[in-house]
């Protein structure tokens, strides 16, 4: 629905033997998609930047505001999903006690509202905003 915020994760496990058991998708914390992925089995190291929200030419393309971004070196079980999302709450993610967690932009939170770089709050990855430099102030 419009002007409603939703959280939005994905864990993925190369270890799953099926393609479609590799890649689980949780809307506010309980598990709610399924389907095949037709992907690697291991993610690798990469070095080359990556892109959040829409990207020319995709088949996907995501439009709204993003807050609260991580990315975690485990897949996360359904629990913690339940946990991250805390009945649309937001937790302190580095105070969580979940294992894993590698970069955390919180899109303003940490880096005053302004601006056009998110500060890494968990790790030392930068972003540079494109486009749009403006903060939503209507966050969870």
């Amino acid at each position: 629905a419009a002007d409603t915020w939703y959280n939005i994760g994905v864990s993925y496990d190369g270890s799953q033997g099926t393609s479609s058991d590799r890649v689980k998708m949780y809307l506010n914390g309980g598990s709610s998609l399924a389907g095949s992925f037709g992907g690697p089995t291991s993610l690798g190291t990469y070095t080359s930047d990556f892109q959040l929200s829409g990207r020319d030419g995709a088949n996907f393309e995501f439009f709204g505001n993003l807050d609260e971004v991580s990315i975690w070196s485990t897949s996360l079980s359904e629990a913690d999903h339940a946990a991250i999302y805390n009945s649309g709450t937001p937790i302190d993610l580095s105070a969580s006690g979940i294992s894993g967690l590698e970069n955390w932009w919180r899109c303003g939170d940490s880096d005053g509202g302004t601006g056009s770089t998110l500060t890494d709050a968990a790790g030392s990855y930068t972003i540079t905003l494109y486009n749009d430099t403006t903060f939503e102030t209507d966050v969870p």
